[in-house]
């Protein structure tokens, strides 16, 4: 169901929980867009879109809503998924492990948000060969917050790092380079409110980066960073 095709998704799980039942008095309804994947030739084919992918009301009870890309994209003959919402990162993960499972596996989370949140539903990874169990799993149970737990608790064997500052970035020396690299982007890490001192330095960084992985996932996080600054990001790394 979810990426082949566009799903509304209207239950009271997943991102659509955010605010759930205080968008239901506000607006009479609480509903998100997923849209489907779409492979691409080259990060300048991506494009941004009107689906509202994340929405919530805060203490005042003024309602922030958000958009995001028109689709899922992958980089066609490239492992590499750009989406808006971060949760996505999951399904593409265990996509890729379910073929090497026990393989130790290297995953960087470059961001300035841990999403180490635990979901309330735990992973089976006993259902790893199920795409509809994985997809559903990934959209209902888990949240921009919370999908990197059930990968690091379902598979011992994934060794993590999260850099979560621009300096953590520009000291970083990799040496696991006989090791599969999963490689997680979130563009908010060079948001103008984080006032990053060296973006070119970083980005030439994570390029080199990208460029030993062996799948690389970036999320253009609408709750945090302008989308279309995100997008102009996200070109200058592909």
């Amino acid at each position: 169901m979810f990426y082949s095709q566009q799903y509304v998704h209207t239950t009271n799980n997943g991102n659509n929980a955010l605010s759930y039942e205080e968008r239901k008095v506000k607006l009479w309804k609480a509903e998100l867009t997923l849209p489907y994947l779409k492979q691409i030739n080259k990060a300048n084919q991506i494009e941004l879109w009107d689906h509202l992918v994340l929405e919530e009301i805060d203490e005042d009870w003024i309602l922030h809503s958000h958009t995001g890309l028109k689709h899922l994209y992958q980089i066609q003959d490239q492992s590499q998924y750009i989406f808006d919402n971060h949760n996505h990162a999951l399904y593409f993960w265990l996509k890729r492990i379910r073929k090497h499972q026990g393989e130790k596996i290297h995953l960087i989370h470059i961001d300035q948000h841990s999403d180490l949140n635990i979901p309330s539903t735990v992973f089976d990874p006993w259902l790893l060969h199920d795409d509809e169990y994985i997809r559903r799993y990934t959209n209902f149970e888990c949240q921009i917050s919370s999908f990197i737990q059930p990968f690091l608790q379902s598979f011992l064997s994934v060794e993590f790092t999260w850099i979560k500052s621009e300096q953590e970035l520009l000291d970083f020396v990799y040496e696991y380079w006989n090791t599969p690299l999963l490689l997680d982007i979130d563009m908010d890490f060079w948001a103008p409110g984080m006032s990053p001192a060296s973006p070119d330095k970083t980005m030439s960084i994570t390029k080199d980066l990208i460029a030993h992985a062996s799948l690389t996932t970036i999320a253009t996080s609408p709750m945090f960073i302008d989308q279309e600054l995100a997008l102009e990001y996200v070109r200058e790394l592909l």
